[in-house]
């Protein structure tokens, strides 16, 4: 069954729910007690209604698991529906377009807020667009006393030069990983807005790329540029990569196909 198929039925599931449950809700609420010594024995069909009430409820989960929860959305809508209709009174005035009015709301506040961050995207983007990038270091970090999951949130101070020779500095506060707490003198990258209407960012240069970088730098500059040296250049070759390797610029894979390439295997 596919996914799309799945929804549907999730969705059929989530509006049929609340149909069988708030009516039969309603039946039990006007049986009253019965059944228990000294009461009225219940009316015909009580225990139906009770069967009718758990199934409901099952089908609500069914319901909510096969679209990811958006069918309790629909579950509640109708629900509100089925009390407006069902019941009377203040209270269901009162409980029927609050059902109805908060799964509603729900999606309006979603809806803005992913209007307002299409927005911001698309402001990040003209930023990108027109922002200088250039070299920037850390300058001060100052420790605020904060802790959020074991990790420091501090003060970064970043100086760098803009492109006309004009020094400029950020400072901004930031959570690092206590793991990897930036240090006075590391190296970022600052974009900048050359107009200044935009405040500059900075960025640490990623671990990952930095990896990728030094493996392709190891591939093209130690391995390929070594392969028509004659057997002193082989040596030295073979010795850097080992060097790299034990470095963990190479991974055993990566360090092992250089070596082959290196000697022609």
């Amino acid at each position: 069954m596919g996914k799309a198929w799945r929804y549907v039925i999730g969705l059929v599931l989530s509006a049929v729910a609340p149909i069988l449950f708030v009516p039969t809700l309603y039946s039990l609420v006007h049986t009253g007690n019965c059944g228990d010594v000294g009461e009225q024995a219940c009316p015909a069909g009580t225990g139906t209604h009770i069967a009718m009430i758990m199934l409901a409820s099952v089908i609500v989960v069914v319901g909510g698991i096969l679209t990811t929860g958006a069918g309790l959305f629909l579950t509640v809508i109708v629900g509100g529906i089925e009390v407006l209709v069902y019941g009377h009174g203040t209270v269901a005035y009162i409980v029927g377009p609050s059902l109805i009015g908060f799964p509603v709301l729900l999606v309006l506040v979603g809806l803005i807020g992913a209007r307002g961050n299409a927005k911001r995207a698309a402001e990040l983007e003209q930023f990108v667009a027109r922002a200088v990038r250039v070299p920037g270091v850390v300058a001060s970090i100052t420790d605020t006393g904060v802790t959020i999951n074991e990790d420091p949130r501090v003060v970064l101070g970043v100086e760098y030069t803009r492109e006309d020779g004009a020094p400029g500095r950020i400072q901004r506060k930031q959570l690092v990983s206590r793991l990897n707490v930036p240090r006075v003198g590391d190296p970022v990258t600052v974009s900048y807005d050359p107009s200044g209407v935009e405040e500059a960012v900075f960025e640490f240069p990623d671990a990952a790329a930095s990896a990728a970088e030094a493996v392709a730098t190891a591939r093209t500059s130690d391995v390929t540029d070594a392969v028509p040296e004659p057997a002193s250049g082989l040596i030295a070759s073979l010795e850097r990569l080992s060097a790299l390797h034990r470095e963990g610029a190479l991974t055993d894979d990566e360090f092992a196909g250089a070596k082959r390439l290196l000697l022609g295997a």
